[in-house]
């Protein structure tokens, strides 16, 4: 699962009756074809959902995004985190909201465009369920600071070596493009936060000058990014073998794997990028708050 809208079924076009009863029957053949077809998809993309294990990812984002809030509050609060912040926290990491944010884009990208059988049949198999169960196990794990930095002090031992594991993580890693795709949805993030900020009056600043000085940042992002990303799958894919890693990489480079990619990144995009405005918003609210 590479972890980042609307919940929508393809329209139905019906035919213009220009052929009397008889084509008037066969319009709603078709109609009741179009409908068929789209609830198959409904129902795969249920399956898959539910094998993807999403709500559990989700929830474990929106307590890292607690966490997170709890830091970011420390440093931009003068009286720190109080109980005002944590309801406005509450609210923005909603995990209901979260959760259909995400899954509404997979289904908008996934919906009427191929059969998804080898997906919910690959994450329904014993490899498969193995696979989300260390990467949500890995993914929880590494929010303790003792647990990433021993993940990290892994991942700088063997980066650059000829590691099998290490080899098929790299492997996996470059066949999605997940750096490039993590730090353009971390940029994006931050400019929905600092985009908050502004509209919230926390700080003056054009669009240009927020674009500035998140870009002067972005090799510091590239190098935190690469150095987590593989701190995390080293971590998460550490019980399996590179044959196994192997499978999970052709799974992704698959015409369907890329679609689901595509549709998970697109749909774990969305979500941060709107949590990120608001809780933007919120942060300055508060710092407002406490200078009157």
């Amino acid at each position: 699962m590479n972890v980042a809208k609307s919940d929508e079924c393809a329209d139905v076009k019906r035919g213009n009756a220009y052929f009397g009863r008889l084509s008037g029957l066969l319009g709603l053949v078709g109609t009741s074809a179009a409908l068929s077809a789209g609830s198959a998809y409904a129902d795969q993309i249920d399956d898959l959902i539910g094998a993807l294990r999403l709500s559990d990812m989700v929830q474990i984002m929106r307590d890292e995004g607690l966490g997170y809030a709890d830091e970011l509050a420390a440093e931009m609060f003068m009286d720190g985190t109080h109980s005002a912040w944590h309801a406005q926290v509450d609210a923005i990491y909603d995990a209901d909201e979260m959760f259909d944010q995400v899954t509404q884009e997979l289904r908008e990208g996934l919906d009427g465009q191929g059969d998804l059988g080898p997906l919910i049949e690959f994450y329904r198999s014993d490899l498969g369920r193995d696979i989300v169960a260390l990467e949500l196990d890995a993914r929880a794990a590494i929010s303790d600071e003792d647990v990433e930095a021993a993940a990290l002090d892994f991942f700088s031992k063997i980066d650059g070596s000829e590691d099998e594991t290490y080899v098929a993580v790299q492997g996996y890693v470059q066949a999605n493009d997940l750096i490039d795709q993590n730090v353009s949805g971390t940029l994006n993030s931050m400019y929905h936060f600092y985009s908050g900020l502004a509209d919230g009056g926390a700080i003056a600043a054009t669009e240009n000058e927020l674009l500035d000085q998140i870009w002067v940042q972005q090799d510091q992002i590239l190098s935190e990014t690469e150095e987590w990303l593989y701190a995390y799958l080293l971590m998460a894919f550490g019980p399996l073998n590179p044959d196994q890693i192997q499978s999970y990489t052709d799974l992704s480079l698959s015409p369907a794997g890329q679609r689901m990619n595509a549709a998970l990144f697109a749909g774990f995009n969305l979500m941060y990028d709107e949590v990120s405005y608001a809780l933007g918003r919120a942060a300055a609210g508060q710092m407002g708050l406490q200078e009157l």
